[in-house]
């Protein structure tokens, strides 16, 4: 399937393969049974493709309780429904292992953190898969921002749409300073309007007007003006930007565990309740009647075309 990516993100409930897992968000953990390993533990997900791991899961040996998820999903990290199934039980998983006490996200591809959601997840979809596929966005939303974790995103490339603002849900984001890496948020292109609740993530980090310009603009942001809006915390060159969140780490493991989950908890609250059984099923039902209108449909069948043109150019160079 051809892929392609956009500004969402969408993720599905998962299960451990023969092992149990529930949700669990700031301020305290449910127990779940499931099988440990102490270094290089591998979670494998429910997945209609064969079972194919698409997240890689390892422990760092001098750093006990903290786990390293890498983005495993060539060529571009896009985040079909299969990856995501994986992606959110993975942090679900985490989130009620006790022993855990941080999480840093990165990427196995070189020079590309991830291009966002594929697109033929929204374009000619079903109603049903729709449904289900933004219920789960915003599932992963909950999980990820809602996290009692510390959490870290390692970017070591190219961050585009929902791959940019999965790294906004962390607690700290480092990047690579390398002056061909792209960081976009491209809602205005597709003209799918960011959910509030996105919006407000990242109106927390960057402020209100910087927010406003990153939405409206749709621009391409390279390091230092990504750290200028404050997108990102820091810059370290590609080889040094695993190193950098595990020293980042260290230090907010320093802090009080108990008193440390409990200030994130107020402080996200007000974002995180945005999100009411009410005010999600009355957005699903809003968000999957735009995107399978015909305008909007056309506009997806616009941008596919584009993109396919330029594959066709770059093939004939």
């Amino acid at each position: 399937m051809f892929t392609l990516f956009t500004e969402m993100a969408s993720v599905m409930r998962g299960l451990f393969v023969g092992q149990r897992c529930v949700v669990a968000g700031i301020g305290g953990r449910r127990t779940m049974f499931a099988r440990k390993s102490r270094h290089n533990m591998t979670l494998r997900c429910a997945s209609s493709k064969a079972n194919k791991q698409l997240i890689n899961v390892s422990t760092i040996e001098d750093v006990p309780g903290v786990a390293v998820l890498q983005m495993n999903a060539p060529p571009v990290n896009s985040f079909s429904l299969e990856f995501l199934k994986q992606f959110n039980a993975v942090l679900r998983g985490l989130e009620n292992d006790d022993s855990m006490k941080g999480v840093i996200l990165t990427s196995a591809i070189p020079r590309l953190y991830s291009a966002g959601i594929d697109i033929n997840e929204m374009y000619q979809a079903s109603e049903e898969r729709l449904s289900e596929f933004w219920h789960c966005f915003q599932d992963l939303f909950i999980t990820l921002y809602g996290s009692s974790l510390v959490t870290i995103a390692a970017i070591n490339g190219h961050a585009i749409a929902g791959g940019c603002a999965i790294t906004q849900l962390c607690d700290y984001r480092i990047l690579t300073s390398s002056p061909n890496t792209k960081l976009k948020l491209n809602s205005t292109e597709l003209g799918l309007p960011p959910p509030l609740w996105i919006q407000q993530s990242v109106k927390n980090n960057v402020g209100h007007r910087n927010c406003e310009r990153i939405w409206q603009s749709a621009r391409m942001f390279n390091p230092q003006m990504a750290l200028k809006l404050v997108l990102v915390d820091e810059l370290y060159p590609e080889e040094e930007v695993f190193g950098a969140a595990v020293r980042e780490m260290r230090k907010w493991l320093e802090a009080d565990e108990f008193r440390r989950v409990a200030n994130k908890a107020a402080l996200r609250k007000s974002t995180l309740d945005i999100l009411t059984p009410k005010t999600r099923s009355q957005e699903i039902q809003q968000t999957v009647k735009y995107i399978l209108s015909y305008s909007c449909q056309q506009v997806l069948k616009n941008y596919f075309e584009s993109l396919r043109q330029k594959e066709t150019d770059r093939s004939k160079v």
